[in-house]
């Protein structure tokens, strides 16, 4: 049960089966020219981690960021339009 309860929570992964702790700050916008598609307007969601936990890990072959996955009970959902930013040399 503990395992189903856990499975359920919404988490964001940048590795493939690692949980980022970091809580993102959110932006959403709305295209200017948008169109309702169904029940939804098209957009864009901006994610900001101050420090993301996938930039602390060694880098290896198998922990390349690829993506980014958002999952919950309901799913998941990917996206490969994944862009850092450093400053001054740091993520």
């Amino acid at each position: 049960a503990g395992d189903d309860a856990a499975s359920s929570l919404p988490r964001i992964q940048f590795v493939d089966g690692v949980d980022e702790t970091v809580v993102p700050e959110v932006s959403m916008t709305r295209s200017a020219t948008s169109q309702r598609d169904g029940k939804f307007f098209t957009g864009t969601a901006t994610f900001w981690f101050p420090r993301a936990d996938a930039l602390d890990h060694d880098i290896q072959v198998d922990s390349l960021i690829a993506g980014m996955k958002l999952c919950d009970a309901e799913g998941c959902m990917v996206t490969q339009d994944v862009r850092a930013e450093f400053r001054r040399g740091n993520p």
